[in-house]
């Protein structure tokens, strides 16, 4: 493959996370006329029993006072919802809210094309859509666990190896960087590596975008854009015959290894995809523009199928196939969610009793497990209603 000079422009990485969801949910209203009121209602009449959520005693700072023909003056005080009070004559509020769990970044991705190093590929015979005549973006999660020696990896590539003719792919240096080089012609070719090598033994997503509207080309790692550079001409080389090829070439030479690791969800589309920071998704879904896309997650009969319009399914070559990345095996778990907050005690009914108890707070959301990189569980449990007041 054509090693072309490019310059590397600097930017910075981040980690990425899912903010947790809230799981509490709101109280009921008061009973009326007498009925027994969820959620911090009371009783009408003098010395009912409190709403089922309130206070289970009658007597002080538990029955609502009655008023003429038996109905409260004033409602009960309800629990308040997260970080305020319920007012005065109304029913219970919203209980506190429990935490949620935090979604880990990246994903835990336990099915993926595994790769050796050596000849391991996976490769989809042409079809017309490969040779696209405009804007372009072409993605996948991968895992190193070395970096290539002597010559770039391919992680996915619409390109003849054979004859070295160029159109566009993502690669991996053999310093480590992710690539993304782009022909206007079959021999020069445009491109750009990231600013820092890629993690081994982490799956990470990394995606170069050709957008000729904007004129430039970007390459994105973990959804931050990397570095980019100008361009002028409107569409890749067309390469008619050239497979779209996962881990290396079509057909690989003795000096032309393939990645050594995994690559998992691959997605190839006619549009400039990225143009700002992104959260990653996994499995990369196809949509109208997406004209290959393999989850990489199952093998059927030596192949992997291809999920677009395309449905151009992939030969497993070279002893690729398809199984456990190593990062799998040490799957953390989700992170625990934080404690819902507690509600403010209810304001007390215009001539009733006292004010309701404070809601409780929502529980942690429970830790998740490590085995097999399992997320976390659920949110926390919702805050307790308060007292009739």
């Amino acid at each position: 493959m054509r090693r072309p000079i490019f310059s590397l422009l600097a930017a910075s990485c981040l980690s990425l996370a899912c903010s947790g969801s809230d799981s509490g949910a709101d109280g009921a209203a008061p009973g009326a006329g007498g009925a027994l009121g969820l959620g911090g209602g009371a009783h009408a009449g003098a010395g009912n029993l409190a709403g089922a959520a309130g206070s289970p005693k009658a007597g002080a700072g538990g029955a609502a006072k009655a008023g003429a023909a038996g109905s409260p003056k004033g409602g009960a005080g309800g629990a308040a919802g997260k970080g305020g009070w319920a007012p005065a004559g109304a029913g219970g509020g919203a209980a506190g809210k429990g935490g949620g769990a935090v979604t880990p970044y990246p994903p835990t991705i336990c099915a993926a094309l595994l790769l050796d190093g050596k000849a391991a590929r996976a490769v989809a015979p042409w079809v017309s859509p490969y040779d696209t005549s405009g804007a372009l973006t072409i993605e996948a999660w991968v895992e190193p666990l070395s970096v290539p020696l002597g010559a770039a990896a391919p992680i996915v590539a619409h390109w003849d190896g054979a004859t070295d003719t160029a159109s566009y792919g993502l690669f991996l240096q053999p310093s480590g960087e992710a690539a993304f080089f782009v022909s206007p012609n079959g021999a020069a070719t445009v491109g750009l590596s990231s600013t820092k090598p890629l993690k081994t033994g982490v799956m990470q997503h990394v995606a170069g975008v050709f957008d000729p509207t904007g004129k430039a080309v970007r390459l994105y790692v973990d959804g931050v854009l990397d570095s980019t550079i100008s361009v002028t001409f409107k569409a890749p080389m067309a390469v008619v015959g050239a497979p779209l090829s996962i881990g290396n070439f079509a057909s690989p030479t003795a000096a032309q290894p393939s990645i050594f690791g995994a690559v998992a969800s691959v997605r190839v589309a006619s549009t400039a995809r990225y143009s700002s920071k992104f959260v990653p998704e996994f499995p990369l879904v196809p949509d109208a523009a997406t004209f290959a896309a393999f989850e990489l997650d199952q093998e059927l009969s030596s192949k992997v199928l291809d999920a677009s319009s395309s449905s151009n399914a992939a030969a497993l070559l070279g002893g690729a196939k398809v199984g456990k990345p190593a990062s799998c095996s040490a799957g953390a778990g989700g992170s625990a969610g934080a404690a819902g907050a507690a509600g403010s005690a209810g304001k007390a009914g215009m001539g009733g009793g006292s004010a309701g108890t404070a809601g409780s707070g929502g529980g942690a959301g429970k830790g998740g497990s490590s085995a097999g990189g399992a997320g976390g569980a659920g949110g926390g449990a919702a805050g307790k209603a308060g007292s009739g007041g």
